[in-house]
């Protein structure tokens, strides 16, 4: 995966140099970069690919947002009270 830091969280979904590339934004010459590093380091694109799979699995399935939704809600009711 490649992606740009652009203030929108991309970073925390995407983290550089484990589950793929963080680039500047306008930098054609860092995506050309990371283009090439992905595409001729097959273990390293495997390895991040296997990294990404993993981050997918811990933090960003639908049972696991579910369930920081109901902690994330149920801390703001208990603040209330």
């Amino acid at each position: 995966m490649i992606s740009c830091e652009i203030g929108t969280g991309t970073s925390f979904i995407n983290q550089d140099k484990v589950s793929g590339c963080v680039i500047p934004p306008n930098d054609s010459q860092a995506l050309v970069e990371a283009m090439n590093e992905l595409w001729n380091n097959e273990e390293t694109s495997n390895r991040y690919g296997e990294n990404s799979r993993r981050r997918f699995e811990e933090m960003f399935t639908a049972d696991h947002m579910i369930d920081a939704y109901v902690n994330l809600y149920t801390t703001l009711l208990e603040s209330k009270s």
